[in-house]
């Protein structure tokens, strides 16, 4: 058992040599691979990564595909109740605008994508998606921030981990802050490019 659990170990901090010696392959090649979304900050965390290695790879002319996963766990209590269906209802349709939101983010920076919704428990779920569309690799939060953000929680985390042979990156808020410091440095320098350059402008109206 212990053996198994260094093997899962090794999987996960190995990822990054996995991408550079066989997903960063030679031109033509495919790459493809499943993001679980549900609007936490983890989930953006999943998202923005798969998002990087996604434009990287496309970059290097390899056929890219983004599966966006939403996981629809319907609240089980009192489910012969009116308030049950409502409540799961709105909860799908609040999934359904998280789904369009990635959707066209990824549409904004021309990545093909896929959106897929499903329903069940989340881990098990997942893992029966990966089967299913086979994707290269399984992107997903550390852990969500309430009860219907679970599909990012570290418990689902691990239940993917140990129940497919997938490769899987599990995220966290670091990607998310890091990602974040580089859009306010890219914002900052188009910032002071464009007060450079009415500077000048302004000079050469001086000068005439």
């Amino acid at each position: 058992e212990r053996e198994r659990e260094r093997e899962r170990e090794r999987r996960v901090s190995s990822i990054e040599v996995f991408y550079s010696r066989v997903i960063m392959a030679a031109e033509g090649k495919k790459f493809s691979a499943l993001v679980c979304v549900d609007g936490s900050e983890m989930a953006e965390a999943a998202f923005l990564k798969a998002m990087e290695l996604g434009e990287r790879q496309k970059k290097k002319g390899v056929e890219v595909l983004i599966m966006l996963l939403c996981v629809h766990n319907p609240i089980k209590k009192y489910k012969k109740t009116h308030a049950f269906r409502e409540l799961n209802r709105l909860q799908k349709e609040r999934q359904k605008r998280w789904l369009g939101v990635y959707a066209m983010r990824c549409q904004a920076v021309n990545l093909p994508f896929m959106a897929l919704m499903a329903t069940g428990a989340p881990g098990p779920t997942v893992c029966r998606v990966a089967e299913k569309r086979d994707p290269d690799i399984i992107i997903m939060g550390r852990r969500g921030l309430g009860a219907i953000s679970e599909i990012a929680m570290g418990s689902v985390s691990r239940y993917v981990l140990h129940n497919t042979q997938k490769n899987i990156l599990v995220v966290n808020e670091f990607h998310l802050r890091e990602k974040e410091k580089r859009r306010l440095a890219e914002e900052q320098k188009q910032k002071e490019e464009k007060e450079k350059e009415e500077e000048k402008k302004e000079e050469k109206k001086e000068e005439k």
